[in-house]
């Protein structure tokens, strides 16, 4: 299965829930208060921050309980579901086209995000809520989208399972290593269906199988099997939940050797057969279970009540003339330039006068430019 014939069975199942964004925009960023939103997913990058309340969450065979200041980032047909705490519980949610990031996989362990680089996760914080604020005043967040793809892009591209414990082991490589780790998991991931082999990866990388096993090691915290198998089994929910496929003929398409196999697998993850999951989940998920929400009225004076309650600072960071706001994006275009192949932007212009500070980067047709009076 290719990757644009994976991407099409999903947009084919009834799990798929739609997005629908305005005026053929690439995003849609709202406010929400959920009551249930059972097993689906979306053909989006999905960012949620949590304003008020405690929100119960599995993502695939993951479960994770957010609370209000929690940052969550979803990928692209990543099965799951979210039940409030309470009736009260608002969250803020920013879906995203996936054709603006790299096609790649992001982690979605919100124990990573909050003992990440509190800097990083707080500017994205700040820029979903931007994001926000701009689409009420009718403004274009074109920047603050760019800046958030890229934050994704440049400090969120790891690694996927860690089988051992049923949860993400990250690890933060850079240069030609973590390169490989994309890669090799993408490798795995749209090509899971077939008989994978570990030489196969080694060759097209232009290094050793030993190394290629080291790498995956290192990227998942187990063997390359092992890790082909827990994409298998994480794939088979969608499988169980959005199709009415016979269980051999999922396992096979899905590349297990036999029944057995499968069951074990299956098992081990989601704590039941394949059949008995079926048997219990499917009814429970979209659309034989209707996802229910409200999407509130949020006033900016309401936000910033909210917003202070949570410690997150947001005064006039949205303000051209502030200079706070532009300096925190200096140092985040200077952060995202270390962290790039220089060549891969199209121009890069910094000059300093005694009285004035210009940074200008030139990058997918879009330019970036920052002047300040540093007086």
């Amino acid at each position: 299965m290719t990757k644009e014939s994976n991407e099409n069975f999903y947009m084919n199942l009834p799990l798929l829930r739609r997005i629908d964004k305005p005026n053929g925009q690439k995003y849609k960023v709202f406010p929400i208060i959920i009551r249930e939103i059972p097993r689906h997913y979306h053909d989006t990058v999905e960012f949620l921050l949590i304003l008020k309340g405690s929100i119960d969450i599995k993502i695939s065979f993951h479960e994770f309980t957010l609370n209000a200041g929690d940052f969550l980032l979803i990928n692209p047909f990543e099965m799951h579901s979210l039940y409030p705490h309470s009736d009260d519980t608002l969250m803020m949610a920013l879906h995203i086209d996936n054709q603006i990031f790299s096609n790649s996989i992001f982690i979605f362990d919100p124990y990573y995000y909050s003992s990440f680089d509190k800097e990083i996760i707080d500017e994205m914080k700040t820029l979903m809520i931007g994001t926000y604020l701009k689409s009420m005043d009718k403004e274009d967040p074109g920047a603050e989208i760019d800046f958030i793809s890229n934050i994704a892009d440049t400090y969120f591209v790891l690694q996927r399972y860690n089988s051992a414990e049923k949860k993400l082991n990250p690890i933060s490589q850079t240069g030609a290593k973590n390169e490989r780790i994309s890669n090799l998991f993408e490798y795995m991931y749209f090509n899971y269906i077939n008989k994978l082999r570990l030489s196969e990866f080694a060759n097209n990388e232009h290094i050793d199988q030993s190394y290629a096993s080291r790498i995956i090691k290192d990227g998942a915290g187990e063997s390359f099997q092992d890790s082909i198998s827990i994409i298998r089994v994480d794939r088979a929910e969608v499988y169980l939940l959005g199709t009415d496929y016979p269980i051999q003929e999922i396992y096979e398409d899905l590349g297990f050797s036999s029944y057995d196999y499968f069951n074990r697998q299956f098992k081990e993850y989601y704590g039941m057969t394949p059949s008995a999951y079926r048997k219990k989940y499917k009814p429970l998920s979209y659309p034989q279970t209707e996802i229910k929400y409200i999407i509130p009225e949020l006033s900016k004076r309401k936000l910033k009540e909210i917003l202070d309650d949570l410690g997150i600072d947001i005064k006039g960071k949205f303000s051209i003339d502030t200079k706070e706001m532009l300096l925190e994006n200096i140092d985040y275009l200077m952060r995202f330039i270390e962290n790039q192949k220089l060549d891969e932007l199209e121009d890069i212009k910094i000059s300093k006068t005694e009285k004035v500070f210009e940074l200008v980067i030139k990058d997918n047709d879009r330019v970036y430019k920052i002047k300040i009076d540093t007086e």
